[in-house]
């Protein structure tokens, strides 16, 4: 019987990497807390007219590659006042888990920037938590980084390893993600044996995933140090 059930997930698990999935997922971010330190009302009114309504992205997985992007009908507004670090049209997120690399396109400060490196694992802890989303059964996940705690639900009634963003590593695919700040859910699932045309990323200046946290760190650094040297009040929300 063991040996039946066996085959049978197989099975099941080479069909669904023969097709293509497509996930659309809602990004809701939750800034009450950090609302409370701005004194400014117009950059607070600014930031809730901003981060009010959800962003939509699309995950097209098929043969154990994957893209991640805003979904097509997605508009893109540009504030000068605010920053959001990570909200472009332009980032796409490109995941191989066949050779278990990553490519991500990122426009940060008016620079596009190609990262290429390999997928590390994600140290996912289990729980016995359950919950439907849509007309899946989902199990949490918890993952800790520093004092921070984020929680992913997945279904294994969908065998696929991937998820939105950088998150994957568990087994059935993501369909919730909740940081802190950001909730990432998925609003619409289809499966089909349409063939899917996943394009790598190539714009860019190329650079390892370390090599980009250095660059960014360093720009933040001096963009803060001058807005304070010149009087001004300046506001970064990371996505």
């Amino acid at each position: 019987m063991k040996y039946a059930i066996t085959i049978i997930t197989l099975f099941t698990l080479f069909s669904c990497n023969a097709q293509t999935i497509k996930v659309t997922y809602s990004e809701k971010i939750d800034l009450s807390e950090k609302l409370k330190s701005i004194d400014n009302p117009m950059i607070k009114q600014m930031i809730i007219e901003k981060t009010g309504k959800p962003k939509y992205y699309e995950l097209i997985s098929s043969k154990g590659i994957s893209i991640y992007q805003k979904h097509k009908n997605e508009e893109e507004n540009v504030d000068n006042e605010i920053t959001m670090i990570g909200g472009s049209k332009k980032n796409i997120l490109y995941k191989n888990f066949n050779d278990k690399t990553f490519i991500k396109q990122v426009d940060f400060m008016s620079r596009t920037f190609l990262i290429e490196d390999k997928l590390q694992k994600i140290d996912w802890k289990m729980t016995e938590e359950t919950q439907k989303i849509g007309e899946y059964l989902c199990r949490k996940a918890i993952l800790k980084k520093g004092d921070n705690e984020i929680a992913a639900w997945f279904t294994n009634e969908i065998p696929s390893n991937d998820g939105p963003r950088g998150y994957f590593g568990l087994p059935g695919l993501i369909l919730e993600i909740k940081t802190g700040m950001v909730t990432v859910k998925a609003t619409n699932i289809s499966i089909s044996k349409e063939k899917a045309k996943i394009q790598k990323p190539s714009k860019g200046k190329k650079v390892t995933q370390k090599e980009f946290e250095k660059i960014r760190k360093e720009k933040m650094d001096e963009l803060i140090g001058n807005k304070k040297q010149n009087g001004e009040g300046v506001q970064f929300i990371k996505m």
